[in-house]
């Protein structure tokens, strides 16, 4: 069985471990630190106001930035689970723009209803779920038999839900869309490449 080494998965894991963990020592002095919402508007967060004043680079910085340090480290070690196996399916570049077109995506509709000045979309939660729909995806349809995606799948799915059923009553609009989003751009990608063939992988 050959290992394969998910270098697109790894960078991306390593961009939200270093640029969150920046953020967090530049404003207050340590990695360890919360950062508040209203401090993420000038550190890389995404607004409407600002997307209209075409600072348009914030669509991808707002994936790196997070408000807790314990919330980024569940998201990198979620991307890096789940990507492994949707980068080994899919290939590196594709798994990159399912992870930034979810994640922008369900970024904006995250702070839709947000009113000012909290409307700061951060985070790689958005991201990673439009991964998780993909790796749910394989499942579903035994392209991956692995017990290690379905740990994978557990993984990031019930705690996220759980969070946001606890802090809100109900799943997150943004973290709803990014796996939609997620979703559909899979099911694109494996109709596409179907007559191509993907593997059965059990592992």
């Amino acid at each position: 069985m050959k290992f394969y080494f998910p270098i697109f998965t790894l960078i991306l894991c390593i961009l939200v471990l270093c640029i969150s963990s920046f953020v967090a020592y530049e404003v207050h002095g340590s990695i360890f630190s919360k950062v508040k919402i209203l401090e993420l508007r000038e550190y890389g967060g995404v607004t409407f106001q600002q997307l209209g004043n075409l600072e348009l680079w914030r669509l991808f910085s707002s994936q790196f930035v997070h408000v807790k340090p314990i919330h980024m480290l569940f998201n990198a070690i979620s991307l890096f689970f789940i990507g492994y196996f949707t980068e080994k399916q899919l290939g590196g570049k594709n798994l990159t723009l399912l992870f930034f077109v979810s994640g922008v995506v369900g970024t904006l509709a995250s702070i839709i209803f947000i009113p000012a000045p909290y409307n700061v979309g951060t985070g790689a939660s958005q991201a990673v779920l439009g991964l998780t729909a993909c790796g749910l995806l394989l499942m579903v349809k035994g392209l991956n038999k692995s017990i290690w995606l379905k740990l994978a799948l557990i993984f990031c799915i019930v705690p996220a839900m759980a969070l946001d059923i606890i802090y809100s009553g109900f799943p997150k609009l943004g973290h709803i869309v990014g796996f939609v989003v997620g979703l559909i751009i899979s099911l694109y990608y494996l109709s596409k490449a179907k007559t191509s063939g993907y593997q059965v992988v059990n592992s």
